[in-house]
Formats: structure tokens, sequence, C-alpha cells
């Protein structure tokens, strides 16, 4: 018995003799029949043929006319998703010293270029601001000074390397009364400061080196806000 089965122009694939459009590539398997022209069997309509007909005098489906068309938007759709999630995924970390960090308004700030004071001595960006008072001495006041170190150099002192090498001239410290805590990728470290009442912390989370000091004396209380100010700081 003769096959019946109509085939697609278009893919090859093998229609039903009574298919107006091909399973598999969804091209039209009609003749269409434009302003005295006609359009072969399997060949989807372009964009300037909306006036044409089918056989059966309804207009063609928009599923054999605009599917490619569709289909290329729906993909090109796709593809700017995945880019735009792939810029979000790998733009640069952004660090800043914002007006308001724990609570407290900013009342100073400085910025500039300079080497780091640690190891190598890489080109770094340094920011510093005092918060809630200047210089920091009612409660709830802090001091901060970040390190932010150019793409390219190591950015791993730990806390202690950065309290001895960045603390200001003439501080001291009480190194026995020291309290440090690891949370996730940042190293946190604070110590009570002898010269002067303040405490005096330090951390490091990969992509900030940073020292505050607070007049807070409760080195546990004063570990705490360091890592909030340093969530802040690196969000």
């Amino acid at each position: 018995m003769e096959d019946e089965r109509q085939p697609c122009a278009a893919c090859g694939a093998l229609n039903t003799p009574t298919a107006a459009f091909c399973w598999q590539c969804q091209s039209s398997l009609r003749v269409l029949v434009g302003a005295g022209a006609s359009q072969r069997p399997g060949r989807p309509m372009g964009f300037g043929a909306a006036t044409a007909t089918t056989r059966d005098g309804r207009p063609p489906s928009a599923t054999g006319t605009h599917a490619s068309p569709v289909r290329w938007a729906v993909a090109l759709i796709a593809v700017l998703g995945l880019a735009a999630g792939a810029w979000v995924l790998t733009r640069p970390h952004i660090v800043s010293l914002p007006l308001e960090l724990d609570g407290a308004r900013r009342v100073s700030y400085d910025e500039r270029s300079e080497a780091s004071p640690f190891d190598s001595h890489p080109p770094a960006h340094v920011m510093a601001g005092s918060y809630g008072s200047d210089p920091p001495a009612a409660a709830g006041s802090f001091g901060v000074v970040i390190w932010v170190i150019e793409e390219g150099h190591p950015n791993g002192p730990g806390p202690i390397q950065i309290l001895t090498a960045a603390k200001p001239a003439g501080l001291t410290f009480d190194d026995m009364r020291q309290v440090s805590e690891n949370v996730g990728n940042a190293s946190f470290e604070c110590v009570p400061a002898t010269s002067i009442e303040r405490t005096i912390c330090a951390w490091n989370d990969g992509q900030v080196d940073g020292m505050i000091g607070t007049p807070e004396l409760d080195l546990h209380a004063a570990l705490l806000q360091t890592e909030r100010i340093a969530k802040q700081i690196s969000t």
C-alpha cells in the first residue's frame, strides 16, 4: 500500500495526509495562495504575506506563519537574561563607606590612593571616616579605615597584621586580652588599647582590609559591632 503521509519540505518529517502543519517544525504543509502567487508547501510565509489565505479560505495560522520569528525572539530574550545574570555574578565587588553605618551618621570622610601598609605594599584605595562624633568618643560612635587592594594583587593580611602594621603612632595594645572570630571567609580580631580608652578591631574578608576604633570597651560587643560594620561595607 502506498504511503499517503506527506513529507515536510522544510525538515523532511512525515505527516498525516490531513495535517496542515508539520508536527516537527510547525511549517505550513498547505499550498498558500497570495495575490496571484503561490507558495510551495512546507515553506512558511514571510512577514510580507499578511493577506495570504489557505486553501480553505482561512488566514494562515500564526504557528506556521510566524513560528520562526517567535522562536528567535524567545531565544534572544533567554540569551539576554543569561548574559545579565552572568554580569551580576562577575561584576566588580562594590565597597564604600556609606553616609550611615551601623545606625550612626558619617561626620567626616577622607579618600585617597597610597601603598598598602601590608605585605608587599601593593597599591590600595583607602577610605576613612568617623561616625557619630569626631573624634569618636560618644557611645555608638566609631572611626573606620578600609584598604581596598587593587585588582591583581593579593589581599591576605590577617587581622593581627592589620592591627600591627596600620595602628596609629603611639597606640599600644593589651595583647593578652584579644578576642577573635571567623565568620565565613572573614576573620575578625579585637584588642583593647592601653594608651586610650578604646577598643581597636580589624578584619579581612578577601575584599577589604579594615580597622575600627570604638569607645565600646566590652570586647565581645566590639567584635559584634565590627562584624556588622564589615558586612554593611562589603555589600
